[in-house]
């Protein structure tokens, strides 16, 4: 199951469907929280926070329904939604590189064995017995 369609609709929504993607939606030495805020009069941050809600609200649609891979990334651009500076929109559209390579991403369902899942844990598991695993960050 993916949202193809959705995704490639954001990129394009981020003025990024010509742009090059990213190997992940993070950039390892610039923190979403350590970006400075901008403290702009009340009519001059409309137009940015709008941006920042349509560009965060797809992220999050697509991060609950397909693409759990950019949750915590769109968790943390979310509280910025009312008060974004560039730098937000910077990094809310680095995420987005992200998605261009990986746009037909989805979650596989499936009655077939898959042996290309694999999945490893540091206790014995009984294997009469369906065991969810999930992987925190």
């Amino acid at each position: 199951m993916t949202q193809q369609t959705d995704t490639e609709a954001l990129i394009s929504k981020a003025g990024l469907a010509t742009a090059n993607g990213t190997s992940t939606p993070y950039r390892s030495s610039h923190p979403v929280d350590a970006v400075p805020g901008i403290d702009l009069p009340l009519h001059e941050r409309e137009a940015p926070n709008k941006l920042m809600q349509e560009l965060v609200g797809s992220m999050n649609w697509l991060s609950t329904q397909t693409r759990p891979d950019i949750t915590t990334i769109t968790a943390i651009l979310t509280q910025y939604n009312h008060s974004c500076s560039p730098g937000h929109i910077d990094s809310a559209k680095y995420a987005i590189h992200y998605l261009i390579d990986s746009a037909g991403m989805g979650i596989k369902f499936s009655s077939k064995a898959d042996h290309d899942l694999e999945s490893f844990v540091k206790f014995p598991i009984d294997p009469s017995q369906l065991t969810p695993l999930t992987d925190a960050n």
